[in-house]
């Protein structure tokens, strides 16, 4: 049993109630190896489920990622203490910095120009519970415009866990607007 080998049998050499307990250890010794058989199987089964369901995780990630990659617009998620949990390339490209840099900091601390400014309140509010729509922002990280939306993210017990937010770069539109006035 040091080996974990449960094929190996005890002889009998008699009848007596020697003989007999060798014959219950080797049945006990038998049910031992059959059980240690279904686990076996039964992990092996559990092992190629949960390979299949993480590839299957990994791909709807994936699915996702590319989805909020391809947006045109600028896509950032922030937890309940302002710190990125998600940026897209779009934004990353904006702002200059990479994802891997962002993601767990803190907004402020990665961009102290926005102390105090209407996206860090709207952050705020939206943390509250308040879904926010910002028609005119201008950014004094890359001095451009944008409307912006802010939605709060609610778990499966109605708390909010964190803010989706969404900007549209409208630098151009009003540009070409104060072209025509």
């Amino acid at each position: 049993s040091e080996q974990h080998d449960y094929s190996v049998r005890a002889n009998q050499y008699g009848k007596d109630e020697v003989g007999s307990l060798t014959i219950a250890f080797n049945q006990m010794l038998t049910q031992i190896q059959h059980q240690t058989n279904e686990i076996t199987v039964l992990n092996q089964d559990l092992e190629a489920k949960v390979e299949r369901r993480t590839e299957a995780l990994q791909q709807q990630k994936d699915f996702v990622e590319t989805i909020i990659n391809s947006s045109v617009d600028l896509v950032a998620v922030f937890d309940t203490k302002l710190n990125y949990i998600m940026l897209n390339q779009r934004a990353s490209n904006y702002y200059g910095v990479s994802r891997e840099h962002v993601i767990g900091k803190n907004i402020v601390e990665l961009f102290p120009q926005l102390e105090g400014t209407s996206m860090i309140h709207n952050l705020e509010k939206a943390l509250s519970g308040t879904p926010v729509y910002d028609d005119r922002y201008r950014s004094p990280v890359i001095h451009r415009t944008f409307e912006n939306y802010f939605i709060p993210l609610e778990d499966n017990n109605d708390r909010i866990y964190g803010v989706l937010t969404i900007g549209h770069d409208m630098t151009h539109i009003l540009q070409a607007n104060q072209q025509l006035e």
